[in-house]
C-alpha cells in the first residue's frame, strides 16, 4: 500500500498514512486535538507527492541505483569508516 503524507492546515503538522489509492479518509490532527477544545477537530489535508519508481535490473531484479545515489552512498560509508577507525584510536 502507498504512503501518503498529510498535513494540519491549523497547526502544521505531518503525519505519514499507509491506505489504497481509492480510498480518501478523513484524518483528523491528533495535536490539535490534544491542545485545542476537543470538540472541535482539525482535519488534515493530504500533501501532492512524486511517485516512488523503483527501476530493477532485468537480469538480476535487483535495485538500480543512479550515479549520483551511490557516490553519496560511497561517501557516508566512507565517513562511518573513518569515524570508525578515530574510535578505535582512542
Amino acid at each position: 500500500m502507498p504512503n501518503y503524507t498529510y498535513a494540519c492546515a491549523q497547526c502544521g503538522h505531518e503525519i505519514d498514512i499507509s491506505h489504497g489509492m481509492n480510498e480518501e479518509p478523513e484524518i483528523w490532527c491528533p495535536l490539535c486535538a490534544q491542545t485545542n477544545n476537543p470538540l472541535q477537530y482539525y482535519v488534515m489535508e493530504k500533501k501532492p507527492s512524486a511517485p516512488a519508481v523503483r527501476v530493477k535490473d532485468k537480469a538480476t531484479g535487483d535495485p538500480v541505483i543512479d550515479k549520483e545515489d551511490s557516490a553519496i552512498t560511497r561517501k557516508l560509508d566512507e565517513e562511518l569508516h573513518a569515524n570508525k577507525l578515530r574510535k578505535n584510536r582512542r
